[in-house]
C-alpha cells in the first residue's frame, strides 16, 4: 500500500452528507481494515454457531480466512479455593 497525504475525515464526512471517496479511495479502505482488524479481539461468531463440541467453521474477515473451534469442554472463569 502506498501510503497518500493523511486524510482529511473531517472534510469528508459533513453534518448532511459523506463525500463520496469515502467509499471509493483505497487508502480509505486499508485504514479501515488495519483499525478494525489487526490492533484486537474481532467478533467472528456464537457458540450456537457450532453446535458440536469440536466443530470448526470457517469464517472469513477482512481478508483473512479464521477457523472457529469449540472446545470439548468449556473452562470454567471461576476458580475455587481449598478450605
Amino acid at each position: 500500500m502506498t501510503v497518500g497525504a493523511p486524510i482529511r475525515y473531517d472534510e469528508l464526512v459533513l453534518d448532511d452528507r459523506v463525500r463520496d471517496r469515502v467509499y471509493t479511495d483505497p487508502q480509505i479502505f486499508e485504514e479501515e481494515i488495519d483499525r478494525i482488524f489487526h490492533h484486537g479481539w474481532v467478533f467472528v461468531g456464537h457458540e450456537g454457531e457450532v453446535p458440536e463440541p469440536g466443530g470448526s467453521p470457517i469464517v472469513s474477515s477482512s481478508r483473512t480466512a479464521t477457523c472457529a473451534s469449540r472446545p470439548r469442554r468449556w473452562c470454567s472463569s471461576t476458580t475455587t479455593t481449598p478450605s
